[in-house]
């Protein structure tokens, strides 16, 4: 992960004038639709299928909150902030979510 920083903040120079933000929600809008699409076409398929469109506004909702969060991490990156912080803190994110579950149960 470190060395994902490193090149983004690298490429994101104003000499080469490449803009991580733009990339990185076009590339997210991409493989999401795809990946929809792969996985909502056999299920739309098979009539016998209920559709619930409240958990479809969810996962869009979750998606979207997603992107963003992987947007605002590669700007951390590439405005010039410390990528050890930054990657420490986004690591940490998954194991303090299941802390926070096990001590809520």
């Amino acid at each position: 992960m470190v060395q994902n920083a490193m090149q983004i903040k690298y490429i994101t120079k104003e000499r080469i004038g490449f803009n991580s933000e733009r990339v990185t929600f076009n590339a997210l809008m991409i493989f999401s639709l795809i990946a929809f699409l792969v996985g909502a076409l056999p299920y739309w398929s098979n009539p016998n299928n209920v559709y619930y469109p409240d958990l479809a506004l969810l996962g869009f909702i979750c998606g979207s909150v997603a992107c963003v969060g992987i947007v605002l991490l590669n700007t951390a990156f590439t405005i010039g902030g410390p990528a050890g912080p930054c990657t420490a803190i986004s690591a940490m994110s998954s194991p303090c979510l299941v802390v926070a579950i096990a001590i809520r149960e």
